[in-house]
């Protein structure tokens, strides 16, 4: 994707099944950046494109949601440039 090469950011899409559940679940793994809902899907993304993937794998084969490659939104790139940024008052 073009998208990731300006913005170092992967991002998959997961639709279907119980997202607030998913979104539990993948919290804390490693690869995953950010994941957060977004109307009635689930948008999970990672600098480190391999290391997203697999941690997102065990959710994708045979299960109840449906996963796609997506572009980072606006709202994403934002969200993770304030995470990185360093405190000037400290």
């Amino acid at each position: 994707m073009h998208s990731q090469k300006f913005t170092g950011l992967t991002t998959f899409t997961a639709r279907g099944g119980d997202l607030n559940s998913l979104s539990a679940a993948l919290a804390g793994k490693t690869g995953i950046r950010l994941h957060r809902t977004i109307r009635r899907s689930l948008h999970v993304s990672g600098r480190d494109a391999p290391a997203l993937e697999a941690a997102i794998a065990p959710y994708r084969d045979g299960s109840a949601y449906h996963w796609s490659r997506s572009t980072p939104s606006l709202e994403d790139v934002f969200i993770d440039l304030v995470g990185r940024a360093k405190d000037n008052y400290q």
